[in-house]
């Protein structure tokens, strides 16, 4: 019979012990900040389409009035980094 302490497996796995408890926590972080910004982003998403159904309903009543063509020079400034200059 051999001694525990010269088994292979046991020697492994008393070397890698600390390493594989960090990685368990590490994952399960890992896991709940991505369920986390799973419902997060949903959430979002559906305020976003909301408001968005909201605002073409009262612009289709007459309620409100919107100038789709300002929103959207509005919308490429702010996102467009790349600017254009004709000499």
């Amino acid at each position: 019979m051999t001694k525990s302490d010269d088994d292979p497996m046991n020697v492994a796995i008393e070397k890698f012990t600390p390493t594989l408890k960090e990685m368990g926590f590490g994952s399960f972080a890992g896991y709940c900040s991505g369920a986390a910004a799973k419902k997060i982003g949903k959430a979002v998403a559906v305020a976003l389409g909301l408001a968005y159904i909201a605002l073409q309903g009262m612009v289709s009543t007459g309620f409100v009035e919107v100038d789709w063509n300002k929103m959207q020079e509005a919308a490429i400034k702010k996102i467009d980094t790349v600017s254009i200059h004709e000499p």
